[in-house]
């Protein structure tokens, strides 16, 4: 009775990675595996280790540098994988190669074509940012003149007030009127100082 074993693919792109005759998740959601078929390598942030990219660009697990070797994990939820069964693994190997020579071609379409999403992806966003910014500052200057306008009416309602004062007090002085209309201005002409 033959054994099973697996074949890994990218889950964007459906690029075959490698085939394992083990599949096992680890607690960080990570896959050893023996060797790297399909994969391009790019230094990690750490420097030492590297991470492991699929032929789209997606970042599909990592390399990490023991004292002797290489040791190769890939992100079990970046990647699917297929069963294959060792009686069957003259056919599915065939078609794998068959597989694997369209999905080279297919990734090289869908790569150029990532490139122009990604173009025009980051054209849309700095349009959308130059939109944002120009109302931002719209609304900046609004919200100054809204602010200076009121802070210019509450002036002149207090200079009202303090001459209404003035009439209460020339025809009755015996009304103490101050406690009714003092009104405080300092931070109106603070305000009004800092714009």
């Amino acid at each position: 009775m033959g054994g099973t074993s697996y074949n890994l693919f990218c889950i964007h792109c459906n690029q075959l990675i490698c085939e394992v005759a083990k599949w096992k998740v680890n607690k960080k959601g990570k896959i050893a595996i023996p060797d790297i078929i399909n994969v391009t390598t790019r230094d990690a942030e750490d420097a030492v280790n590297k991470d492991l990219l699929c032929y789209c660009g997606e970042c599909i697990g990592e390399a990490l540098q023991m004292k002797t070797c290489w040791k190769y994990f890939l992100n079990s939820a970046k990647i699917t994988r297929s069963v294959i069964h060792n009686s069957d693994k003259m056919t599915d190997k065939q078609s794998s190669s068959s597989r694997k020579l369209t999905s080279n071609k297919e990734t090289d379409k869908k790569s150029s074509l990532c490139d122009c999403n990604k173009s025009a992806e980051i054209l849309e966003m700095k349009s959308r940012f130059e939109n944002l910014e120009k109302q931002m500052n719209s609304m900046n200057e609004e919200y100054i003149n809204k602010f200076k306008d009121m802070s210019k009416m509450l002036i002149l309602y207090k200079l009202e007030i303090t001459r209404l004062q003035e009439v209460i007090w020339s025809l009755h002085p015996e009304f103490d009127l101050n406690a009714a209309f003092t009104v405080d201005t300092s931070n109106i002409s603070l305000a009004l100082n800092n714009c």
